[in-house]
């Protein structure tokens, strides 16, 4: 009997045991949650239109909890495939909007002639888009002002823009129907944005890191090609101070020679020919920068229309004709000859000059007088410039840039 009680106690027991277990799986089934799922499913339904990020994240929880309930299948189906594109959307939202932030302060910068807010903005934008005519054009130009303290930023923006110019064209369309890059005063076609950007990065080389020979190969294709700054006045006037730094070292070094080389008596008939010879190629190199010196002022004098600006460069001609020449007249005709001739390429090697050019209007002057002496002029932004002594003691007048 006491057997027959213990077994069925123990069948009791093992029974609760089984009882207690199976409603303890019934109420961990997720599946049987219908009020949750349904919760979820409206929270989505209300959210997705206005409000992704809690769609996204709403949709997330219930396919984790409820993925692969019946109940849920429906939705489910619906769900799952637009998840990642909600949250490709989303990035694209936040990135488009970073984007913005980006060209605000970039804009800001343009107006307010701020490089560089300019180049901070800029900077970051062209990480992810880094061949944006719209951005490096401005910033390729507008670095080329004296208060620029970042040389080499404004000079890296301008090459990148030309390099990109060799592949890509403007894509945007102004109010007159051409096609344009860059933003405010900064936007240009794309002939006046190359002539800016080569015209820029001689500005900069030449005025703000001083390496004025780097320079002129810009200034050059700046002021030869067609764009906006073909003939620019102050180009022609940089390449005229350039030339005239270079007149008065070959005028110190040619006195030199003179007092070192000159024959003397006890010469033979061979050394002395070869001293001669010497003194004549020095001589002609000498006239060779006086000529090219007097070809860029000469232009850069025809092109400016400040009046002021204008008499100051003819008179700096007028003083390296008379250096050049020994004389005074027939400067006007020899100005008129000079420009209408293509302009040398500065990057070109100076010939010695032997002979008197054809359309000087009187006898052969003396040219071979040595210059023994030198003076030192300013330019009008401050440079000191070192001039050969009769040569201007005046400031050499280059035009305002802008």
């Amino acid at each position: 009997m006491k057997t027959i009680f213990r077994t069925l106690s123990q069948g009791l027991v093992l029974s609760a045991l089984l009882a207690v277990g199976a409603a303890s799986a019934l109420a961990q089934d997720p599946c049987s949650e219908a009020d949750s799922q349904t919760a979820l499913q409206d929270k989505i339904r209300n959210s997705y239109a206005k409000d992704k990020k809690t769609a996204i994240a709403t949709g997330k929880e219930l396919l984790e909890k409820y993925g692969s309930c019946e109940f849920s299948a429906e939705f489910v189906a619906w769900l799952k495939p637009l998840i990642p594109k909600w949250e490709e959307g989303e990035k694209q939202k936040a990135e488009a909007e970073w984007m913005s932030q980006r060209f605000a302060r970039f804009d800001a910068g343009i107006k307010a002639d701020n490089f560089d807010e300019m180049a901070a903005a800029g900077k970051e934008i062209l990480v992810k888009q880094p061949d944006n005519l719209n951005i490096l054009v401005p910033l390729g130009i507008a670095g080329a002002k004296p208060t620029n303290k970042q040389p080499d930023e404004a000079i890296r923006y301008a090459q990148a823009a030309l390099t990109a110019f060799k592949t890509s064209d403007c894509t945007k369309k102004a109010a007159n129907g051409q096609m344009v890059c860059g933003a405010f005063k900064y936007e240009l076609n794309k002939q006046d944005a190359i002539s800016e950007l080569n015209y820029a990065i001689g500005y900069v080389t030449f005025w703000l890191k001083k390496d004025k020979k780097a320079a002129i190969p810009y200034y050059y294709a700046a002021i030869t090609n067609a764009g906006s700054r073909k003939d620019d006045a102050y180009g022609y006037s940089s390449l005229g101070d350039y030339y005239q730094e270079e007149v008065a070292r070959l005028g110190k070094e040619y006195a030199d020679l003179v007092l070192s080389q000159a024959p003397v008596p006890t010469d033979s008939q061979e050394v002395a020919s070869a001293k001669e010879a010497k003194l004549k190629e020095a001589e002609g190199i000498l006239k060779g920068y006086l000529d090219r010196t007097i070809d860029a002022y000469s232009r850069a004098w025809k092109a400016t229309t400040d009046k002021t600006v204008k008499d100051k460069l003819y008179k700096t001609v007028q003083d390296l004709y008379k250096l050049r020449f020994q004389k005074t007249d027939g400067l006007d005709a020899y100005i008129a000859s000079t420009v209408a001739k293509p302009f040398p390429n500065p990057s070109s090697t100076v010939t010695p000059v032997t002979d008197e050019p054809a359309n000087t209007t009187t006898g052969s002057a003396d040219t071979t007088k040595p210059v023994s002496t030198t003076a030192t002029a300013k330019t009008p932004t401050g440079e000191a410039s070192t001039a050969v002594k009769s040569a201007p003691a005046t400031k050499k007048a280059s035009p305002k840039r802008r």
